[in-house]
């Protein structure tokens, strides 16, 4: 069923178990089987934490040289 806003904004609504369903359809795709398959092979992976402390680090080295700048 679509349901459309007073501005015009359309939304579907599904029945409850919709996602369980697609859970399911995706469980027998054998596409979507591979892609998790190699997706799971890949290596050099790199930790949300890790991740944080580059960030950290480039701010800090680019707010260092702005006030150097000015």
């Amino acid at each position: 069923m679509r349901i459309t806003s007073k501005d015009g904004d359309e939304f579907g609504l599904e029945a409850a178990d919709a996602f369980e369903r697609e859970a399911g359809e995706l469980g027998r795709s054998a596409k979507f089987l591979a892609f998790l398959s190699e997706r799971s092979a890949e290596s050099g992976r790199i930790s949300l934490a890790d991740i944080e402390s580059r960030l950290a680090g480039e701010s800090g080295g680019d707010a260092s040289r702005s006030e150097r700048a000015r």
